[in-house]
């Protein structure tokens, strides 16, 4: 699909014309260097604004005005991306044919009211709307607690690298206590200023008059996205342990990080990918095979990449007793990876391609294949897919000096 760009005012319209749907998605990006002392005000933000408007001043109300509109959905995200965080908010409607004539118009005024026009008074969003949200985030940040799984996580990140964006998905509570509504507040007045804006438009639609909307629109500024990953200079010396016993959990829950160092953009997009279904991506990697299939020293283990962060993650589960087997197991299987077949490769392979080949039979994939295209300057999917094929043995063998392991988590009952 053909991906059209046009900028407006400080706005960049991305048209993706597609009749394959039925329905038309929306979706306004708003992008900007990731802080820690800013990211939860932006995360209760993008939530209220779709809690509620000045015009539709309550929940029940936006949601009686959506289903009018023939609205299938509007949501609110905010997620972190290395050294960037973006937050966006999207629309889902039905395509005109389907509904009423300009109903596309009415279903944008309703974006807009979201967008511009927040329920604000006296420099205060609307008390009920900020106390749901509010609630709804403590609610989260007290479960972390009561889950032996998202503590071990907690733990490994935090130690780590505390600097690491990554830890901001852990929020304690005298830190949400401490935003008040009028931070909020002044944070919406400079972020809705000051990010980056791109609209991502997927479905039937007349141009000019999308056009001629966005134009009416004052908002966002001119920003450049680069240095998004966040990066690793050195290694630690000595591995870094953290083992909690808790006694409200029986399964122990381990974490285990390496940080990765000196990769270029080819290594990142193309080698790594396919080193982690190897090791742990999968029910044919390594790591299920022989931890758990072949030892049953694991009710679960898998690996993920996480490359905006710059680290390779283990997480498993096991019984606390086979703690020491299942640690030498996990370092045999890593440092087997200086070697690996051609069938594993191969199969690697297999998997991310015909997993990216997905890409376009959903508006929401391609609403992030096209993200990530342009605004973070990823390769187009048939240079992806060339790329994928091209690698060699050879170079994912090597790719094992450059990623150490750099912290071990347990958390273990009786």
């Amino acid at each position: 699909m053909n991906c059209k760009t046009i900028k407006v005012n400080n706005i960049n319209i991305h048209f993706i014309k597609t009749n394959k749907f039925k329905t038309t998605l929306v979706s306004f990006n708003f992008t900007n260097k990731y802080t820690k002392d800013d990211y939860l005000k932006r995360a209760l933000l993008f939530r209220l604004l779709t809690e509620s408007t000045k015009n539709f001043n309550s929940k029940v109300k936006l949601e009686i005005e959506s289903q009018n509109l023939y609205i299938n959905s509007y949501t609110s995200h905010t997620n972190i991306i290395g050294n960037y965080i973006k937050s966006s908010i999207d629309l889902l409607f039905i395509n005109n044919k389907y509904s009423e004539k300009n109903n596309d118009m009415n279903c944008l005024n309703f974006l807009k009211d979201i967008i511009i026009n927040p329920d604000i008074n006296n420099n205060q969003f609307n008390s009920k709307s900020f106390n749901n949200i509010y609630n709804i985030y403590k609610t989260a940040i007290l479960s972390y607690n009561d889950d032996p799984r998202s503590i071990a996580e907690k733990e490994c990140f935090k130690e780590t690298d505390i600097n690491n964006p990554i830890n901001s998905k852990y929020i304690d509570i005298d830190e949400l206590e401490r935003v008040t509504n009028s931070d909020v507040v002044d944070y919406y007045n400079s972020s809705i200023m000051n990010d980056r804006v791109d609209v991502f438009v997927i479905g039937e639609y007349n141009e000019k008059k999308y056009i001629d909307f966005f134009n009416k629109l004052n908002i966002g500024k001119n920003l450049d996205i680069n240095d998004i990953e966040y990066e690793y200079n050195e290694y630690r010396d000595n591995i870094n342990k953290v083992i909690k016993q808790d006694n409200r959990f029986k399964q122990a829950n381990l974490f285990i990080s390496y940080k990765i160092i000196n990769t270029n953009k080819y290594e990142k997009n193309y080698l790594l990918p396919i080193f982690n279904i190897i090791l742990g991506g999968g029910p044919s990697s390594r790591l299920f095979m022989n931890v758990r299939e072949k030892n049953s020293l694991a009710y679960h283990i898998s690996s993920k990449y996480q490359k905006e962060f710059s680290i390779l993650l283990i997480t498993s589960g096991i019984d606390y007793c086979n703690y020491d087997k299942a640690i030498k197991l996990v370092n045999e299987q890593f440092d087997n990876m200086k070697e690996i077949t051609i069938k594993e490769l191969e199969i690697a392979k297999k998997l991310i391609i015909s997993d990216v080949k997905t890409t376009f039979d959903y508006k929401q994939t391609i609403n992030s294949y096209n993200y990530n295209n342009i605004v973070l300057n990823e390769d187009n999917i048939n240079d992806y897919i060339n790329n994928i094929k091209n690698v060699e043995k050879k170079e994912i063998e090597e790719l094992i000096s450059k990623i150490k392991i750099d912290t071990i988590s347990l958390v273990y009952g009786e």
